[in-house]
């Protein structure tokens, strides 16, 4: 039976033992023209773990998984050709 039901499957990894110490969710707004450049661009950043394009204030909400804050100060940095940023850390996963 192929009717695509089943879309894939998930692995749960354990982040810290890859080096993984810090995880964010990033908000994005993206400038217009920037939009297409963005999407293109969103298969080189390997810190992405998953990405939303979202209604409201921000454009693009993404989860991502980072080895430490100057890692996380280099990404952002990647980000800002597309436009502003905010972050929030991940300091516990409640579910």
């Amino acid at each position: 039976m192929d009717d695509k039901v089943i879309k894939g499957f998930d692995v749960k990894l354990d982040h810290e033992k890859l080096g993984i110490n810090l995880e964010a969710f990033i908000t994005v707004v993206l400038h217009f023209a920037k939009i297409e450049a963005f999407k293109k661009a969103l298969d080189s950043f390997d810190e992405v773990q998953s990405c939303y394009r979202v209604t409201g204030e921000d454009c693009v909400i993404l989860k991502v998984n980072l080895n430490n804050k100057k890692h996380l100060v280099e990404f952002l940095d990647k980000l800002s050709d597309y436009g502003s940023s905010q972050t929030r850390i991940i300091i516990e996963q409640l579910a």
